[in-house]
């Protein structure tokens, strides 16, 4: 049978399955081979499924560079590292894998690392300074690139010597980065970075390049590229318009679109466009993913989204709209029309985020059991989306226990203070649904209406009763189990539990103000200085 050439979802190694991108590759090897003295470091900002860590693989393997770079690049040596597989770790680990890698590179190089790490006695910090300092004397460039960067600041132990300690070798050595991150790098730590004790001239020095969709040539050829004449699995023009009104000009939906129309010719079932057409919306990777944009994004650019859709926005657009449309441009989530004006990247994320709309404005308080399974399984926990097993129901001790409610609370509470999000509870980290049986046991009122109302009653006596018209509880059935979304808006004004914890988002956690003076600066960063509250 013939292969489905369209099958590559992962990362792609193959440099034959990969496609497009030559302006973007330009760019890069431009920042870090054009200057001799200190090259550029990059960060490359995308949207997930964009493609990063597939263009951060060339970058690695050295490859698609234009010949004017050849004799530079063999005074390189490239390690890749992925900060998602580090969130636990310390530097000394990381600066192991990296001394591994350069050690796996040669003979000449294994000897280097061996006898620097003898020196050094195993120091990894001391021996990757050792090994960069005889690298740069060799006229060599270490080229460090770093895949899923934001992970970064889920670790403690990459703390502000860290970041400070990169910034000195990158001046004293030959040393570079390339990170791969989903949002800007000043959006890291909550959106904080600025305000946060991490802040370092480390982050000062990053070029940053946005990854977005193909271009319109590189769509069109990639889609022709199999479509030669004579070829039986050709695509018609009907499936290839299809096929781009599925996908936009995403690599990820594209190819999704063109693997299920390819597989329809090889398999011979010959469905009808509309069939397929079905079966592309509802492919989980496409839904998964749609629901992952949609849980990261803030209460205020799903407003953004789902008014673009209603067209409810006046063009040309305001200012501060304007800032927001083009931040969701830069993540690949809205394209621009001949008009200038921003629309959906695709027919199947319109028909998606009309979907939001209407859930947002209709008046039922429960949704579908296959909506809310794709809610909860869409994503891990992260700045505006938590799990939480229980309310009151201690899972590992098998009892009542009422001390566990101020985990929801904080989480509540850290909504209200940082940017809004959704609390499920009922659900585990791992997204595995337990259910709320055993917390309705626990009440009078054995039901969700029992639950809910215990539930507004702790949040009235332990936040503030002023803050209820900023959530809204509701309740779903997955697996034939009920949980449990409080869907938290941000509050203007500082929330705290007990009148005395100020609690936030960092990261995929829950942080506090340990100090009166860590709670006045956090109210001053964040509501002072966007002019949410005036000083008195």
């Amino acid at each position: 049978m013939t292969q489905n050439p369209f099958i590559y979802r992962g990362a792609l190694k193959s440099l034959k399955m990969f496609w497009g991108r030559t302006s973007e590759l330009d760019s890069i090897y431009s920042c870090l081979l054009d200057s001799e003295e200190e090259s550029q470091s990059v960060a490359i900002l995308g949207q997930r499924r964009i493609g990063k860590s597939s263009f951060l693989y060339r970058i690695y393997k050295k490859e698609l560079a234009d010949e004017m770079y050849t004799e530079q690049l063999k005074k390189t040596l490239t390690v890749i590292v992925s900060m998602q597989n580090l969130v636990t770790a310390s530097p000394e680990q990381f600066y192991e894998q990296i001394l591994d890698d350069i050690k796996s590179l040669s003979d000449e190089h294994n000897r280097l690392i061996d006898d620097v790490r003898a020196k050094c006695n195993s120091d990894q910090e001391k021996s990757f300074s050792q090994v960069l300092r005889r690298l740069t004397s060799q006229g060599l460039l270490l080229i460090v690139l770093i895949d899923e960067f934001e992970s970064v600041s889920k670790n403690p132990n990459f703390d502000l010597f860290f970041f400070n300690k990169m910034r000195a070798l990158m001046q004293d050595r030959r040393l570079a980065f390339v990170i791969s991150i989903q949002t800007d790098i000043e959006n890291l730590w909550g959106g904080e970075l600025i305000n946060s004790p991490h802040s370092s001239p480390f982050f000062n020095v990053f070029q940053h390049f946005t990854l977005r969709g193909f271009t319109e040539d590189e769509t069109e050829k990639y889609l022709q590229q199999f479509c030669i004449l004579g070829n039986q699995y050709a695509f018609s023009p009907d499936e290839i318009s299809l096929i781009r009104q599925f996908g936009g000009k995403h690599p990820f939906f594209i190819n999704i679109a063109a693997y299920h129309f390819w597989e329809n010719k090889i398999s011979g079932q010959q469905l009808s466009l509309r069939d397929v057409g079905f079966e592309i919306i509802n492919d989980p990777a496409v839904i998964l993913s749609y629901k992952y944009y949609w849980n990261t994004l803030t209460y205020e650019y799903r407003n953004i989204l789902t008014s673009v859709v209603s067209k409810k926005l006046s063009y040309p657009y305001a200012k501060d709209v304007e800032r927001d449309l083009h931040w969701l441009f830069k993540l690949s989530l809205l394209e621009k029309d001949p008009s200038g004006q921003y629309i959906p990247f695709s027919g199947s994320f319109l028909e998606f985020l009309s979907q939001q709309g209407t859930k947002k404005n209709g008046s039922a308080s429960e949704s579908s059991d296959a909506d809310d399974v794709f809610e909860l399984l869409s994503g891990d926990e992260s700045t505006n989306l938590e799990f939480k097993s229980s309310l009151r129901w201690d899972v590992r001790e098998n009892r009542k226990n009422e001390d566990l409610e101020i985990a929801c609370l904080k989480t509540i509470a850290a909504f209200l203070n940082t940017h809004g999000g959704t609390l499920t509870i009922g659900v585990e980290d791992n997204q595995n649904v337990l259910g709320l049986e055993n917390d309705y046991q626990t009440l009078k009122k054995t039901n969700k209406d029992g639950f809910q109302l215990h539930l507004y009653n702790i949040i009235k006596s332990r936040i503030g009763v002023e803050f209820f018209e900023l959530l809204s509880v509701r309740f779903s059935t997955v697996s034939k189990k009920e949980v449990c979304m409080v869907v938290v808006h941000p509050s203007a004004v500082p929330a705290f539990v007990d009148k005395e914890k100020l609690y936030y988002r960092t990261g995929n956690s829950t942080d506090f103000a340990k100090t009166n003076q860590d709670t006045y600066k956090y109210i001053v960063s964040h509501w002072y200085n966007n002019g949410n509250l005036k000083r008195s």
